[in-house]
């Protein structure tokens, strides 16, 4: 685990290992064990190739981004994140869904930050 900017007590405990603890930037499946799923079954350099049927379980994971699509074979997947995105911002600015934070405000790095003084 490299420290954050020098800074040991500044590791995020979130980024250790692909299986055993969630990466907070990427949502990917690795086929390393048989505790993931990937709807359809395709794997490239070990990482899943996310399809429509990934989509519940991407959408409820911590991850802001998501890899490895094919474009070329699944456009609805893109656009389905897209709309996806779309209405959760727009109902998190009217109120009417809450986003809830507490997952990254508990990290290393947040708890740990160097603030300006």
């Amino acid at each position: 685990m490299a420290p954050m900017m020098s800074i040991r007590r500044c590791q995020s405990h979130a980024e250790q290992h692909p299986i055993k603890k969630p990466f907070l930037s990427r949502y990917k499946i690795w086929n390393t064990t048989d505790d993931y799923f990937c709807y359809a079954n395709r794997w490239v350099r070990y990482i899943c190739i996310l399809t429509t049927g990934d989509l519940p379980i991407m959408v409820r994971s911590v991850q802001l981004f998501a890899n490895k699509f094919f474009l070329s074979e699944d456009r609805l997947v893109i656009s389905c994140l897209e709309e996806w995105l779309y209405n959760s911002t727009r109902d998190n600015f009217l109120k009417t869904r809450h986003l809830d934070v507490s997952y990254y405000h508990n990290l290393d790095i947040v708890l740990n930050q160097i603030k300006a003084t």
